[in-house]
């Protein structure tokens, strides 16, 4: 629906599976290699799925964002694994 309604195939998109529990997942790909990227997600969990110029700016905010969540869990002895 969304390519029949103007959008591309190179329009950016990201889906969030399980979004804020422990086994979070999200992959960032386009239109057009979205299905093939997100094969490996888990099928059962809910997903959420972002378009648009605003994949770019949730990259841009967990280059940020992940260092000082990094940051704070070692102050409060919690260690982090990616």
């Amino acid at each position: 629906r969304l390519l029949e309604a103007g959008r591309t195939l190179e329009t950016p998109a990201m889906v969030i599976c399980a979004a804020t529990l422990p086994g979070q997942q999200s992959i960032v790909a386009n239109l057009g290699t979205l299905e093939a990227a997100a094969a490996d997600l888990p099928g059962d969990a809910p997903a959420t799925l972002v378009v648009g110029a605003v994949v770019g700016l949730a990259e841009a905010a967990y280059a940020i964002a992940l260092p000082a969540a990094i940051h704070h869990f070692a102050a409060n002895g919690v260690e982090y694994v990616e």
